[in-house]
């Protein structure tokens, strides 16, 4: 059964889960999972993995995503976007330049308090069932940091914005803390995953699209598994190095193809991930540099 991955254009209203209950219809499989959940209202970029790329979801390095959200000045609510009940309503007097002053403070290395309303868990439940209860619990401060925030507009009582951001950071938590910052109160109205992982809104297909498609067509539109891990190096097996890494076992350079493969490999660091591939060019697996070895840390065997 063919494998691989899809960036989906998310549309507003639905969870992450529902794009992989739609998708395990439309691709008939059961082994479908995403790579970063997004909120009901976000829209964007969503990566899913089919079959064995599901895999890959647990092995994906950290990477930086990219977001455009609008915040209103002047309400907060229960949720801190616009979805929830507004709990306070401010008011505001701030000129373009001390709204951009006051977003260029959150640029770096910052701390959040998780929002009720997640899915982050305390104690295994997760908040936002603790939150339905009405039961607030205290949440610890989060380190994050932030790459880039770009102003894109300013159309008072909103603001529009760009933001590079590590994974785990909450844009809606984002707006309410600018919006505090400016003597004030916000909330999140819109937000759009513009990037992930070095895909981007090129790479998108939507929804919609897919499930018109019948499954030869839909899985014509996967991706390759290995494009995930594109920031690592390649290394391709001999012949003989093929039966040992079909097998999980320890690479030494005697398994190496070097004609097919960087010789910069030689000199890499230790702990330093590869993508293997074996002699036929076949993606089978990740392995990390032990030693003078390379030992196996993620199979992607058939």
């Amino acid at each position: 059964m063919r494998s691989g991955f899809i960036a989906i254009d998310k549309p507003e209203g639905y969870t992450s889960f529902d794009v992989v209950a739609i998708l395990r219809k439309v691709f008939n499989t059961k082994k479908i999972g995403h790579t970063g959940t997004l909120d009901p209202m976000a829209t964007g970029v969503l990566l899913v993995c089919v079959n064995k790329a599901t895999k890959a979801v647990s092995v994906l390095p950290e990477a930086f995503k990219q977001y455009e959200t609008t915040l209103r000045l002047g309400i907060t609510t229960d949720t801190e976007d616009i979805t929830g009940t507004i709990t306070k309503e401010m008011p505001f007097s701030c000129d373009d330049e001390t709204i951009r002053k006051a977003v260029n403070k959150f640029i770096g290395d910052i701390t959040q308090i998780p929002p009720m309303y997640s899915a982050k868990k305390i104690n295994g439940k997760k908040l936002y069932d603790l939150a339905r209860e009405g039961i607030t619990v205290e949440r610890k401060p989060v380190n994050l940091h932030i790459e880039n925030i770009e102003v894109i507009s300013i159309d008072l009582p909103d603001v529009t914005l760009r933001i590079t951001c590590q994974k785990g950071t909450y844009i809606r938590t984002l707006c309410k803390d600018i919006g505090e910052e400016l003597g004030s109160c916000a909330c999140m109205t819109k937000l759009r995953r513009t990037e992930t992982d070095s895909f981007n809104e090129s790479d998108l297909v939507s929804l919609s699209d897919l499930r018109g498609m019948d499954t030869d067509e839909a899985y014509s539109y996967l991706r390759p598994l290995d494009e995930l891990f594109y920031m690592y190096q390649a290394i391709c097996t001999t012949q003989d190095g093929d039966f040992f890494m079909n097998n999980g076992n320890r690479l030494n350079d005697t398994d190496i193809d070097f004609d097919k493969t960087d010789i910069k490999v030689r000199n890499s660091s230790e702990n330093e991930i590869f993508r293997v591939y074996d002699s036929s060019h076949s993606f089978k697996a990740l392995y990390i540099k032990s030693g003078m070895e390379y030992k196996a840390f993620k199979m992607f065997l058939d």
